[in-house]
């Protein structure tokens, strides 16, 4: 028997709380601790900015993913489901690109 941990972890991440008409699967919660009551998100500068890379060349996909954001934030409180943000203030494509220099990657 086959398991589809992609399939499954999306599953998990994606509570019925996040479903709405306008995302009928759901909004996407990085790390749930649904046993203890609350999930963190993992904040990149591409939740703070507009990013080329992570916005795929349109801004309005920037407007979007704070739109995003906001509701999560809103259904967290509505639900009392506590949420910790962890604000990474570097680019995290940078990061990879020196850590792949370092290493001789590409």
């Amino acid at each position: 028997m086959s398991c589809n941990f992609n399939k499954i972890s999306s599953l998990i991440r994606r509570p019925d709380f996040l479903k709405t008409p306008k995302y009928p699967n759901g909004l996407e919660l990085d790390i749930p601790y649904y046993e203890y009551g609350y999930a963190i998100e993992v904040q990149g500068v591409q939740h703070e900015k507009y990013h080329e890379f992570f916005h795929r060349g349109d801004p309005n996909n920037f407007i979007k993913q704070q739109a995003r954001d906001q509701l999560k934030n809103n259904y967290a409180k509505i639900t009392d489901c506590p949420k910790v943000c962890l604000v990474l203030r570097r680019p995290i494509c940078s990061y990879y690109s020196r850590a792949s220099s370092r290493t001789g990657s590409h």
